[in-house]
């Protein structure tokens, strides 16, 4: 998927297009981005904005309690990533 000017996507910001695709209308294209963002959190050992950004999709989603998960599991792949601790104490 590629953004404006032919850059690739990454991190936070695909949580965010996939919440605007969703308003949109656009929920097959929505969906194939946040299928993308959880099968880079099932890879081996993600990297903590992998998990922070499927949490931040997962609240643009209404699903809090799954987000949450996805926070803490961002700080247990690195404790000092201040983003997902932020999003916990919400």
């Amino acid at each position: 998927e590629a953004a404006k000017g032919g850059k690739r996507i990454h991190g936070p910001a695909k949580a965010f297009q996939a919440a605007a695709l969703m308003k949109l209308g656009r929920s097959d294209e929505s969906e194939k981005i946040a299928t993308s963002l959880l099968e880079s959190a099932s890879k081996a050992s993600p990297g903590a904005s992998v998990f922070y950004s499927v949490g931040l999709m997962e609240t643009l989603r209404g699903r809090a309690d799954v987000a949450k998960e996805y926070f803490q599991r961002a700080l247990d792949a690195d404790p000092s990533f201040w983003p997902a601790r932020i999003e916990l104490e919400r």
